[in-house]
């Protein structure tokens, strides 16, 4: 009597395998299109008025958090973005226009708070350092292909000469 032991790589546990291979994109796709909106807003803080609130959006829209740095405060659950969220509707209702709420963030927190800074001179360096660092890199590979080559194909005369050097350094 023989004894058959099923291995890891049998015939039957690769079907498997193939099996779920195909059904992760298929799940993976239901997934993203089932996700809710992502938004961090609470319906607390929302306006009762859709036009200020609407407003208030698209000033948050404009606002980077600074904690998370690439979100804007719309999309951030951080503290500092809830409170930016709450101070820009409180100047909304105030009676500031789009403009005003801006500058006064801005006067607060300065200019890296919007998700796109002005160009003024305290900003050439964030806009020109990936031009500068572009032309950088072209010049340095420039360089790398101009420098002269040495041949591969020398004579058994250089070959001589250059283990003798070796031979003389070491």
């Amino acid at each position: 009597m023989q004894l058959r032991i099923k291995t890891l790589t049998s015939n039957n546990y690769m079907a498997k395998a193939r099996h779920w291979l195909y059904l992760w994109p298929i799940m993976f796709v239901i997934f993203m299109a089932t996700m809710p909106n992502a938004m961090a807003i609470e319906p607390a803080e929302q306006l009762a008025d859709k036009q200020l609130e609407q407003r208030a959006r698209e000033i948050s829209s404009a606002l980077r958090c600074m904690v998370c740095q690439n979100q804007t405060i719309d999309d951030s659950n951080a503290d500092i973005a809830k409170t930016l969220r709450v101070v820009v509707r409180e100047r909304l209702v105030a009676g500031d226009n789009n403009d005003q709420v801006i500058q006064y963030i801005v006067g607060k927190y300065g200019h890296f708070v919007l998700m796109k800074p002005p160009f003024y001179t305290g900003t050439y360096i964030l806009w020109f350092s990936p031009l500068i660092l572009a032309v950088f890199g072209i010049w340095l590979l420039w360089r790398y292909y101009r420098r002269p080559r040495l041949d591969d194909n020398l004579t058994d005369d250089e070959l001589q000469r250059a283990q003798q050097k070796l031979k003389e350094i070491a």
